[in-house]
């Protein structure tokens, strides 16, 4: 067993471990929502107030009850797929290609990380300043298929130590994982008890796309009928 993998079972087994631990929880009708917004160039408007919001909740408007404008430094870790099937449709080159607003940030104070994976997760590397200025490199690794719940839980244990409240981390891939050695459900008590958030973002072919969503609709038919799927194409 090499360094690296004896590292990621001991966090992974720690983290489990604090997933499982009783959690006192009460209740509560005030509910925080952080959001940014841009122009149609990307950049960000500024001297926005709470009348220029309409927060809707199942269609249904609701009150804002504080709103406060402020920049706050992010840790956000980019997680790519590199496998072969990513080479294919020119999937890979359109991540590239989302990653630079993600990896170019806000603040001087943000940390921005990156890793790619296949079967193997790759380096978790925190870039600098000149780094997230360019298209990252894509190191050779392994090409049977993809762990991406066992780099999901990978970067979860690096971010542990992240500086920033805000933390975030951004997972783009176009395949179901095949080699991991986490469960499902272990990925999600992993993600429940740990404090980024985690945003999945799916690259498709049109007909990737569709065997997708049929699959989704043969498992979930009233989930997907009633209009409450979340994933979209990219």
């Amino acid at each position: 067993m090499n360094l690296r993998l004896a590292s990621y079972l001991l966090c992974t087994l720690s983290l489990l471990v604090q997933a499982q631990t009783p959690v006192f929880k009460v209740d509560t009708n005030l509910q925080s929502v952080a959001v940014q917004v841009t122009d149609k160039q990307g950049n960000y408007e500024r001297g926005l107030a709470a009348s220029d919001f309409t927060l809707l909740e199942d269609g249904q408007s609701q009150k804002i009850a504080f709103f406060e404008a402020e920049d706050q430094p992010i840790s956000l870790a980019i997680l790519l797929d590199v496998g072969r099937s990513m080479d294919f449709g020119g999937k890979l080159e359109r991540a590239l290609d989302l990653l630079a607003p993600l990896m170019r940030g806000n603040l001087p104070e943000d940390e921005i990380f990156f890793m790619p994976f296949t079967d193997q997760a790759g380096p978790f590397q925190q870039l600098t300043a000149e780094e997230r200025l360019q298209r990252p490199t894509v190191p050779v690794l392994g090409h049977r298929g993809s762990a991406m719940y066992d780099a999901l839980a990978s970067a979860l244990c690096h971010m542990r130590t992240a500086k920033n409240v805000r933390q975030a981390i951004v997972v783009i891939s176009d395949g179901m994982d095949q080699h991991s050695r986490l469960r499902l459900e272990q990925l999600i008590e992993l993600v429940r008890s740990s404090n980024p958030q985690v945003f999945m973002v799916g690259l498709y072919n049109r007909s990737e796309y569709e065997i997708y969503r049929q699959s989704r609709k043969d498992r979930y038919p009233r989930r997907l009928t009633r209009g409450r799927q979340s994933r979209h194409r990219v």
